[in-house]
């Protein structure tokens, strides 16, 4: 049946639902919920702490540029450190690579904007191991 490490069913969970989920580590998760509202969460959880996780980012309070989360899709997640990962995110008009940092209850900072910088599908993990070797 395997270990719970994150129910549900309890309180005001009921209302979101996960949409996808990130393991960081042996004890620790990330995963992105959709409220009830249409907005969207990135909450993390640890092993063992039977809880609905700790909000790290909502996105319906935290606009990206001209619009909201609405219309991105979060397709690859890379954690640098316990508290510091990087999304990169594919929208209509290009990706964006966003870092968030710690407890920081916002949207965090846009490292990369492909509409912005100009540079082509193929070349955004070049930009990423720029990105991840700077931080190191």
């Amino acid at each position: 049946m395997g270990e719970e490490v994150f129910n549900n069913g309890r309180g005001w969970s009921s209302d979101w639902t996960i949409v996808k989920a990130f393991s960081l580590n042996a004890s620790s998760y990330l995963f992105i919920s959709k409220e009830n509202t249409g907005d969207y969460q990135v909450r993390q959880i640890y092993r063992g702490i039977k809880s609905n996780g700790d909000e790290f980012v909502n996105f319906g309070d935290n606009p990206i540029h001209e619009g909201n989360i609405q219309g991105y899709s979060i397709v690859e997640f890379f954690s640098i450190s316990d508290r510091n990962f990087i999304f990169r995110m594919n929208k209509s008009n290009g990706s964006v690579i966003i870092q968030l940092i710690g407890d920081v209850a916002s949207l965090g900072d846009i490292v990369y904007d492909e509409k912005v910088d100009g540079e082509a599908d193929g070349q955004l993990s070049d930009s990423l191991n720029l990105i991840m070797r700077s931080e190191s």
